[in-house]
């Protein structure tokens, strides 16, 4: 697992890095992108469940980085995007904006599904984007 070549052992972000979520929907404007580069350690942009969305930490742009969006999956789904991205060696990032209620919801039994999984995966690292951005910018300056 590429990521994981670049651990010092789970150092976390320092409190005063953010990232952000967004979607830039009008094709026409100018990117957004150097202005949350200058701002965020990281930032996710609007994602689908097809293609190949996880990202990878070697070559990825920490400031519009690729998001499944998982609302209404089942948590089989979500762990096998899980198992994917682990496997290839990438970094996957899903999005969704409540549990069992609210807009873009997953189900709490299916979150629950996927937060057992995860909790006995020990090939997985599950931080906030934030976090994982800030660890990959300090091993991996990007240009």
């Amino acid at each position: 697992y590429r990521l994981a070549n670049l651990s010092d052992n789970g150092r976390s972000a320092p409190p005063n890095r953010h990232a952000l979520g967004l979607c830039n929907k009008a094709a026409s404007r100018a990117s957004y992108t150097p202005f949350i580069a200058r701002h965020f350690v990281g930032a996710r942009a609007k994602g689908e469940l097809r293609g190949e969305l996880a990202n990878d930490p070697l070559f990825c742009d920490l400031h519009h980085l690729s998001s499944w969006a998982v609302e209404r999956q089942s948590g089989s789904t979500m762990i096998g995007l899980a198992e994917q991205a682990t496997t290839l060696g990438l970094w996957g990032i899903f999005t969704f904006h409540g549990i069992q209620e609210g807009h873009l919801l997953v189900g709490s039994t299916d979150i629950a599904e996927l937060l057992a999984y995860l909790a006995h995966a020990s090939d997985v690292w599950v931080a906030p984007l934030a976090e994982i951005a800030a660890y990959v910018q300090e091993r991996l300056p990007q240009a």
